[in-house]
């Protein structure tokens, strides 16, 4: 009677740590699976802020240029 006891504890705690186990997999799945998302939209931010700095960088020349075409050629020629 005794080992019977022992048995059934035994596989209790086997299907005990089965069950963990599958969860703790299953998590570290949905961590990595996480990790590449974040890691996804970091690069997508990355990429958006390169092409707004571009952009802002092109607008800043461009204002340039017409400010350089309405200022007089020579100082005092106006």
């Amino acid at each position: 009677m005794g080992n019977d006891i022992g048995k059934g504890i035994r596989e209790f705690k086997k299907g005990i740590d089965d069950v963990t186990s599958t969860d703790t997999k299953e998590n570290n799945s949905d961590k990595i699976s996480s990790q590449k998302s974040l890691s996804s939209a970091r690069a997508e931010l990355d990429q958006i802020e390169r092409d707004l700095a571009y952009k802002k960088s092109l607008l800043a020349s461009q204002e340039a240029e017409k400010a350089a075409m309405n200022e007089p050629a020579t100082p005092g020629a106006e």
